[in-house]
Order: C-alpha cells, then sequence, then structure tokens
C-alpha cells in the first residue's frame, strides 16, 4: 500500500517561503534537523509538488506552521470505483480469536461438579421478552377495564394482564444491533453471551462479525484500567491482528 502523501498550495509556499526567511533557515538545516538524506524533499515542497506525509507534516513543524493550512486540498478521484471484499478478513480474524473463545468460553462447570462439560452441549435456549413489563406506561380506563373489586385485588389492578410474549434469544440478536440482557443473578445471563461468542467464532451465528468476549472483571482487573476500546486494542495485538 502506497505511503499518503501531501503538496503545499500555492498559498501556502508562500506562507512557508515567509517563515523559512524568518526563522533565517537554509535547506540544509531543516535536512538536518529533521532528519532527511537528501534535500530532494525540500525541493518539492517549495514547488508544491507531492511528499510522504511524515516529511510534509515535520518540515511544517520546523517552520512553525500548521501542516493543515499548508497544504493543498486532496482531490478524491470520483472514477475509482474499487470495491473491497470483507468477508476473507472477517474469516481470518475469526480464525485468530477462536481459540481464545474457546478457552475462554467453552466449558462451564455445573454446580459442584469436579470436570467442566462443554457448553455447547448442555446449552439449553433462551427466551428473552422484548420489553419490561415494569415499564408500561396504561390509561386508567384501560386498568379498570374487567376490572371487579368483589375478585380482583386492587392494589395491583388491572396489572395481572400485562403479559409480553418472549422470542429466542438468538433471534433477538440477529434483529437488534445492540443488546443490553437483563435478569438477576445466575439466571444464565453469562452463559448466554458466551454461547454467542462460541457461536459467532465459528462462523454459525453473525457472520460478518468477530467476536470478542470481555467480562467487568477483566476491565477492572487489568494494568491502569484500560477502557474498553483499548482493551479491544490489547486484544487484537495479542493475536497478531
Amino acid at each position: 500500500m502506497a505511503r499518503q502523501s501531501l503538496s503545499a498550495s500555492e498559498q501556502g509556499i508562500r506562507k512557508a517561503k515567509q517563515a523559512f526567511r524568518r526563522i533565517k533557515l537554509t535547506q540544509a538545516l531543516v535536512v538536518d534537523e529533521i532528519g532527511l538524506k537528501t534535500r530532494s524533499s525540500i525541493g518539492k515542497f517549495f514547488k508544491g509538488q507531492s511528499i510522504e506525509l511524515f516529511i510534509f507534516k515535520a518540515i511544517c513543524s520546523r517552520l512553525e506552521l500548521d501542516w493543515e493550512e499548508i497544504a493543498a486540498p486532496v482531490i478524491i478521484d470520483q472514477e475509482d470505483t474499487t470495491t473491497y471484499d470483507i468477508d476473507p478478513l472477517v474469516q481470518a480474524l475469526r480464525e485468530k480469536v477462536r481459540p481464545s473463545i474457546q478457552q475462554r468460553c467453552g466449558t462451564i462447570r455445573v454446580l459442584d461438579m469436579t470436570q467442566p462439560m462443554g457448553l455447547i452441549d448442555i446449552y439449553t435456549n433462551v427466551n428473552l421478552l422484548d420489553q419490561l413489563t415494569g415499564d408500561r406506561r396504561l390509561k386508567i380506563t384501560q386498568l379498570l377495564k374487567d376490572f371487579d373489586p368483589e375478585v380482583h385485588n386492587f392494589d395491583r389492578i388491572g396489572l395481572s394482564r400485562i403479559t409480553e410474549k418472549p422470542i429466542l434469544g438468538v433471534e433477538a440478536v440477529k434483529q437488534y444491533p445492540k443488546l443490553m440482557v437483563l435478569r438477576k443473578p445466575g439466571s444464565g445471563k453469562t452463559t448466554f453471551l458466551k454461547y454467542l461468542a462460541i457461536r459467532c467464532s465459528s462462523g454459525d451465528l453473525l457472520g460478518n462479525f468477530v467476536p470478542i468476549f470481555i467480562t467487568i472483571r477483566d476491565l477492572s482487573e487489568s494494568n491502569n484500567q484500560p477502557s474498553c476500546f483499548e482493551f479491544i486494542t490489547q486484544f487484537f495485538s495479542v493475536h497478531s491482528i
């Protein structure tokens, strides 16, 4: 892949020449200070020709100029219709993270068993409610409908009829790009997430994604308390990605 490059605009060249005279520099001195091998890049810079981005920035920095104000606008080739197939890249990344996902999520210890068991072998489908029933807002007329004070409990008027049809957990994952799963401790939330990570790493679920399994403990016990993004970056680094 070619290195990114920039050229100076006509106005930028004028500013650079003024700064050059003001600071009383020579091309040889600039070449020496920013570690260049020859003066050719300096000459191209003042001619408005394209040079490598890091050299362009170094010259502007030595001239005490903002490189973005000196650079000529970048023209994008509208005729470039090159497309890239992301699938092979995703597959390659999944292959690299799969051993880690399998190690962390592939087994589960059941009660007081001495040996862990394969999670896929014992996993039971999870059903989820699409909406919290406690967050419903009903009008008085809806609450009073079919209410009989002689039979029903007045303190929970109408609440017994508030129901929500559950959906399969895996289907919810396919349907929504972001999910927050709420439930009491020990109800299977972590097991569900581990199951998703294993299925995704093998390409059986969400085939265009790469799974990363992170726990709160991972973040809290890591050195320097990394952010979630920093943790993911470190995770990829460990796997040579």
